[in-house]
């Protein structure tokens, strides 16, 4: 993957997030939230460094999410598994997916994070009052 000046993401996904209280996962949704512009735009960048799509623009728009489609399909990295990664496989989560002894970059990881957040401001921007950002979680009035 061609990460040359590419920023890891500020928004890992919780380990846990079943395990969160509703302040930092409400926090961590507004966080989230707001910093879609920003990582849209190093997600374009980083799109644009490839020669066939120099031209993309992050235009919400169902055509873009094509061409941004293809792109991700060849800018997925992994790596061999530590030894204490693969100790620590959970088995309350098991992988769809026969690794053998790989994962996914973190560069990876933060990639699909960004292309995550581009799919979602695509759909809220196609789909407007129909579809928001939120993360439910349980609160007091839903408890």
């Amino acid at each position: 993957m061609n990460t040359m000046a590419y920023t890891l993401s500020p928004y890992p996904f919780p380990k846990h997030p079943s395990r969160e209280s509703y302040e930092a996962a409400r926090e961590y949704c507004a966080r989230f939230v707001a910093g879609i512009p920003d990582r849209i735009q190093v997600l374009s960048d980083l799109v644009r460094t490839s020669p066939a799509h120099r031209t993309w623009q992050p235009d919400l728009t169902m055509d873009s999410l094509k061409s941004l489609g293809v792109w991700l399909k060849d800018h997925v990295s992994v790596r061999a598994m530590t030894e204490k990664e693969l100790r620590e496989i959970d088995p309350v989560y098991p992988s769809p997916m026969d690794l053998r002894g790989e994962t996914i970059t973190e560069e990876t990881i933060s990639v699909m994070i960004d292309v995550a957040m581009y799919l979602g401001q695509t759909f809220v921007s196609t789909f407007p009052g129909t579809i928001k950002w939120g993360r439910p979680v349980k609160g007091k009035r839903s408890a």
